[in-house]
């Protein structure tokens, strides 16, 4: 079994090797020493290979890092659009909700407009057969007056009414003219009656007289004439117009017309107009006439300051009225005073206009030659109205 022992140790009897120095002991150094170079450089080889396999997994470790990151914002992002769609499908489901219910509002509308439709086509064709019935029964009566009872008249018969009419209205302005004539004799006299207007004109105290119209031409505008002085209705009023051709007295204070205590006395004792468009040839409107103005004629009146038939009376060719056979209602004349009428129809007129600039103030119309107390109370006076008690009537 010697041969089998290594030369360099000894087997000692306690089994423990001891190194036994040798003649090839050099030898194996030397071997040791190759060997330990060869390892070292084997290890820093392989401690390059890892730090290169550690370089290349910490740089695939950042790519990879970065495309986690990318990943995540991705992810992010994309849960934000899932978000944003959720929000936009809520809201287009909301929207879809609000089209339904206008739409079946809408339905509801429509069948609505439908039905009205039907209804108003169903009263149209009613109608338009009515329509046609009644053209089909009153086919006689086209072009025709038709009385209240549904009767069509014939000319003659419109004749007829016409003349009946003119009959009924001349046996009216009879009565009121004779009820007029009475009330003035009982309560005034035969007449003819004057009437004095004491007047301002820009300060100065003027006048003038006028004299009435004859009962038997006369008597309703007469009548209204002589019951205005006698409730003194005119006092306080104004001639405010003046024309190339009249001067118009007026139931207002001054020219801005917005005082209307005046008309409204007027009114109060139904004695502003006349209730028709008396008129006499006998007593037409000449020079220094009185007559009222308007359709009825009153309460306003206005001086002729020439001869005006033409222009007011009856057919005038400026008396732009349906009934051209009326004229105006002419109840006076001027018999005194002459120069105050004139100076009243200089006074200075508004720029563009035919207003006096200062109005002609009547202080006061006065009934002269009755006396007072002569004549029983007016149909008007206190006891009907109780506005006025008379007792300053004067001598003239």
């Amino acid at each position: 079994m010697n041969h089998l022992i290594n030369n360099d140790q000894d087997v000692l009897p306690t089994n423990h090797n001891r190194k036994v120095q040798n003649r090839y002991s050099k030898s194996s150094d030397l071997k040791n020493g190759n060997g330990f170079s060869i390892l070292f450089y084997i290890n820093l080889l392989l401690a390059l290979a890892m730090y290169f396999i550690f370089l290349g997994d910490l740089t695939k470790y950042k790519s990879l890092s970065e495309k986690i990151r990318i990943s995540e914002e991705r992810r992010e992002k994309i849960e934000s659009g899932f978000k944003n769609i959720d929000s936009d499908i809520h809201n287009e489901r909301s929207r879809n909700r609000k089209l339904m219910s206008d739409k079946l509002h809408n339905e509801k509308r429509l069948n609505d407009l439908k039905n009205t439709i039907r209804q108003k086509n169903k009263q149209k064709s009613d109608a338009q057969a009515e329509h046609g019935s009644l053209l089909e029964k009153g086919n006689d009566r086209i072009g025709k007056t038709i009385s209240y009872s549904g009767h069509a008249y014939t000319d003659r018969e419109l004749e007829n009414r016409w003349i009946a009419n003119e009959n009924v209205s001349a046996q009216l302005k009879k009565r009121l003219q004779s009820m007029g004539r009475n009330q003035v004799l009982e309560q005034f006299g035969e007449g003819p009656f004057k009437v004095r207007y004491d007047m301002s004109l820009n300060g100065e105290k003027e006048f003038f007289i006028v004299e009435t119209a004859p009962l038997e031409f006369m008597p309703h505008s007469v009548h209204l004439f002589l019951e205005q002085v006698y409730h003194h209705l005119w006092d306080g009023c104004s001639f405010l117009i003046g024309l190339e051709n009249i001067i118009q007295a007026s139931s207002y204070r001054d020219i801005t017309l917005q005082d209307r205590s005046l008309e409204e006395k007027f009114r109060k004792l139904e004695l502003d107009t006349v209730s028709f468009q008396e008129y006499h040839d006998a007593f037409p409107g000449v020079k220094w006439s009185l007559a009222y103005s308007g359709r009825p004629g009153g309460p306003d009146f206005y001086i002729n300051m020439a001869n005006n038939t033409h222009l007011f009376g009856p057919r005038s060719h400026k008396t732009a009225h349906v009934l051209e056979e009326e004229g105006d209602p002419v109840f006076a004349k001027v018999i005194e005073g002459f120069d105050t009428i004139n100076k009243i129809a200089q006074l200075p007129k508004r720029p563009h206009g035919h207003f006096f600039t200062n109005p002609a103030v009547i202080e006061k119309a006065t009934l002269l030659d009755v006396e007072p107390g002569a004549y029983r109370q007016s149909f008007y006076d206190e006891g009907y109205y109780g506005i006025h008690s008379h007792s300053d009537t004067e001598q003239g």
